[in-house]
């Protein structure tokens, strides 16, 4: 997580993972962008997600992959706006680690 630029959390389930729910509270403690992703209408709370969750997506919960296609972008453009996308990817930080394809394209 350390490494990380932006975390995706999965929501989906009527709960979500305990394990996750840590990891994605110690990325918000790290400053980390976080983004949930959720394509399951299950909820535990009245059709409402955890709103200590919500606030450490920033309410940033896509529904579907194009949506958090969207947030990824939105993201990288107020993150990394002078990086342009026709650069090499040694201009990205964490260049030599594991990065998404949908922010590289």
């Amino acid at each position: 997580l350390q490494k990380a630029d932006v975390v995706i959390f999965v929501m989906d389930g009527r709960v979500p993972d305990e394990g996750a729910c840590v990891e994605i509270g110690y990325a918000y403690a790290l400053g980390k962008e976080c983004v949930g992703l959720k394509t399951d209408p299950r909820t535990l709370m009245s059709d409402l997600d955890n709103p200590m969750i919500m606030g450490a997506l920033k309410y940033r919960l896509a529904k579907n992959l194009k949506e958090l296609e969207a947030f990824l972008i939105k993201i990288k453009e107020e993150n990394y706006p002078e990086v342009n996308p026709e650069q090499d990817m040694n201009s990205y930080p964490n260049a030599n680690d594991q990065v998404c394809r949908c922010c590289t394209k």
